[in-house]
C-alpha cells in the first residue's frame, strides 16, 4: 500500500484550467506513482468542496458563508487582507477551520505524512497537527512565509516549526541562507525549487526563427513584481523598441496605478494589459514575445520573491529574460549566461538592459538557448518532485 501524504495549502486550483498558480498541484500530481495524495485547501465561491483533479484528491473546507470566503486566492491571502483589513476577522476562525478539517481527515484517511506549502501559515498548523497526532511533515518555503512576515513572533513561529519538522524545503539557496540566520537549524534545511513542465507545456519553439516582438511580463500585479519600475523604464527606450509593444499578463492592485503611469507618460497605445492568462496559453505568448522582463525588488513591506518561477518557465520555453539582481533569482538567471540582469537600484540600468538585449539579437539567441537548457537540467518537474519525493518518503519512514 502506498503511504498517503497530506498537502496543506492556501494557494491550490479552484478548478480545471485556473488562472492562479498552480505550482502546488503540480508537483502533488507527480507524488502519485509514490504516494496516495490528499489535498486540503479553503473552500471559495465556486469551487467543489471535494473532487479529484488530475489523480489528485481535494477537499476543501468550507469557513464562512460563500460571499464571504475571499481570504485566500485573488491576490494572496497577504494581498487579500491588505485590500480588505475587515478579513482579518476570519482569520481565526479559518484556521480553527482548517485544523479540525484536517484532524478529520488525518484520522478518517490514516495519512502517514504531511506536506505544509509555506511554513506560515500551513507549517504551523502541520505542527500543531503533529503535537497532536504525531504524523510527521515537511514544509516548502516560497519566499512570502519568510520576506514578508517579519518580526519577533514571526521568527520565533518559524523556529517552532523549524524543530518540528522532519525538513523544511526552500525553493532557493537565497532563503536557505535567510532561515539560517534566522537561527533554523541547517541540518534540516534542504533546498527544494518548484519545478515547471519542461517536456509538454514550456517547451522552445518549433521555429527558432519565426519573428519575435515585443516585451512580456508576467505575474500577479503587486509591488514586489515591479510592474511601476518596468512602466518608468519602457518609457525610457527608443522608439522602435516602444513601438513594438509591452503585453502586461496578470491581475491584481498594480493594474490602476500602471495604466495610470502609462497615460501619464504618453506611452498607453502601445501597452497591452492582458488580464489573467491559463497556463494552457502562456507557451504561445512566450514564445512571440522578443524577451520576458521580471523587473523584481523590495516592495514597502519588505516582500520580495522566493524564487521567480515565471523565470524558470520562460528559460524553459526558450525565452529570452531580462530581471533584476534580485538574491532569490541568482539561483537561475546568471548574468550574460542564461538572462540579462539589470540593478534592481534604478530605472535607468533596467532600461539599458532592455537595450543591450534588443540591440545584441546574436547573444540574446545564445543566452535564451543556454537559460533552457540550465533549466532542463535543474529545474524541470521531474528533478523537483524526485527531490520531494525523497523527503517526504524519509519523512515518513522516520528517518529524519
Amino acid at each position: 500500500m502506498k503511504p498517503r501524504v497530506l498537502v496543506l495549502a492556501t494557494t491550490y486550483p479552484r478548478w480545471q484550467n485556473d488562472t492562479i498558480p498552480g505550482f502546488v498541484h503540480e508537483l502533488s500530481k507527480r507524488l502519485i506513482p509514490a504516494f496516495e495524495v490528499h489535498v486540503l485547501a479553503p473552500h471559495c465561491a465556486g469551487a467543489a468542496t471535494n473532487e479529484v483533479l488530475e489523480g489528485v484528491q481535494v477537499q476543501r473546507f468550507r469557513y464562512a458563508p460563500s460571499t464571504w470566503e475571499k481570504l485566500c486566492y485573488g491576490s494572496g491571502m497577504l494581498g487579500q487582507v491588505r485590500k480588505n483589513r475587515a478579513l482579518l476577522a476570519l482569520l481565526p476562525i479559518m484556521y480553527l477551520m482548517y485544523l479540525l478539517a484536517a484532524l478529520n481527515l488525518c484520522r478518517r484517511e490514516k495519512i502517514d505524512v504531511i506536506h505544509a506549502h509555506w511554513i506560515l501559515p500551513q507549517g504551523l498548523l502541520a505542527a500543531v497537527l503533529k503535537s497532536i497526532t504525531g504524523i510527521p511533515f515537511i514544509a516548502t518555503c516560497h519566499g512570502a512565509d519568510v520576506m514578508a512576515l517579519r518580526g519577533r513572533v514571526a521568527s520565533a513561529l518559524r523556529r517552532f516549526v523549524g524543530r518540528k519538522a522532519a525538513r523544511i524545503a526552500p525553493v532557493s539557496e537565497h532563503l536557505v541562507q535567510r532561515l539560517i540566520e534566522e537561527g533554523l537549524d541547517p541540518c534540516k534545511l534542504t533546498r527544494a525549487p518548484m519545478g515547471v513542465d519542461t517536456d509538454h507545456l514550456f517547451v522552445p519553439p518549433e521555429d527558432e526563427n519565426a519573428k519575435r516582438a515585443g516585451l512580456l511580463f508576467i505575474g500577479r500585479l503587486v509591488p514586489k513584481k515591479g510592474l511601476l519600475r518596468l512602466i518608468d523604464a519602457f518609457a525610457q527606450l527608443p522608439p522602435e523598441i516602444i513601438q513594438e509593444g509591452l503585453n502586461i499578463i496578470g491581475n491584481g492592485p498594480e493594474a490602476a496605478p500602471a495604466s495610470a503611469a502609462a497615460d501619464r507618460l504618453g506611452i498607453s497605445k502601445h501597452i497591452h494589459f492582458v488580464g489573467a492568462v491559463g497556463n494552457d496559453q502562456l507557451l504561445s505568448w512566450l514564445h512571440s514575445a522578443r524577451a520576458l522582463v521580471a523587473p523584481f525588488e523590495t516592495d514597502s513591506n519588505g516582500d520580495q520573491e522566493g524564487l521567480g518561477l515565471v523565470v524558470v518557465e520562460a528559460m524553459a520555453a526558450e525565452t529570452l529574460v531580462i530581471t533584476t539582481d534580485m538574491p532569490a533569482t541568482s539561483d537561475v538567471a546568471i548574468p550574460n549566461e542564461t538572462a540579462y540582469v539589470a540593478s534592481m537600484a534604478n530605472t535607468q540600468s533596467l532600461a539599458a538592459t532592455i537595450v543591450q538585449a534588443h540591440r545584441d539579437c546574436d547573444r540574446s539567441k545564445q543566452i535564451a538557448k543556454a537559460g533552457r537548457r540550465y533549466v532542463e537540467e535543474r529545474f524541470s518537474w521531474r528533478a523537483s518532485a524526485s527531490t520531494a519525493h525523497q523527503l517526504l518518503l524519509s519523512a515518513a519512514q522516520r528517518l529524519n
